[in-house]
């Protein structure tokens, strides 16, 4: 069992068969981060700035389309992260909630903005931050009809018109 001559023919065959490891250096790099909560998951990049400096940028889906937001630091860069996918997660678990008359109402007020080019939740936003100054709705469009008036009027004017302004 113990043959000399079948060990040393054993291990030639196996010291010739085994691939030397490449010497290649491999990269470590701990980036781009990915912060996740539940089943949302935000992606923070380092990028090299021309200054030579790193800067931060983190993948914001919250409007539908990617947007890079920026950041100097990278702790800045990960708690905006933390912030954005705890919002991202909320969102979800809310319109996973959404009942038949809900998402219907939703698809609806999508639809009136399209032409707009406007998406529900910037508007939404907005009309919030104009109920903020006026107040109830019937005083924003009261505000509105006075400003388009004021405005139509002011278009015609012929020194704004000589002057190059909007007309």
């Amino acid at each position: 069992m113990n043959n000399p001559r079948l060990i040393i023919c054993n291990n030639i065959a196996t010291v010739g068969s085994v691939k030397k490891a490449s010497r290649k250096r491999t990269k470590k790099t701990d980036w781009p981060k990915k912060v996740s909560l539940g089943r949302v998951s935000v992606s923070v990049y380092r990028r090299k700035l021309t200054n030579g400096r790193y800067g931060f940028q983190l993948a914001n889906y919250a409007s539908g389309k990617r947007r890079l937001d920026s950041y100097p630091t990278e702790g800045k860069a990960i708690e905006a992260a933390h912030r954005l996918a705890r919002q991202l997660s909320e969102r979800q678990v809310v319109a996973a909630s959404l009942t038949n008359a809900q998402a219907a109402e939703y698809a609806s007020a999508s639809q009136a903005l399209q032409p707009h080019s406007v998406n529900l939740p910037i508007a939404a936003d907005t009309l919030a931050k104009c109920l903020d100054e006026v107040g109830d709705l019937p005083g924003l469009l009261g505000a509105v009809k006075f400003y388009a008036a004021r405005e139509l009027r002011w278009r015609g004017h012929p020194v704004r018109a000589s002057l190059g302004l909007r007309v």
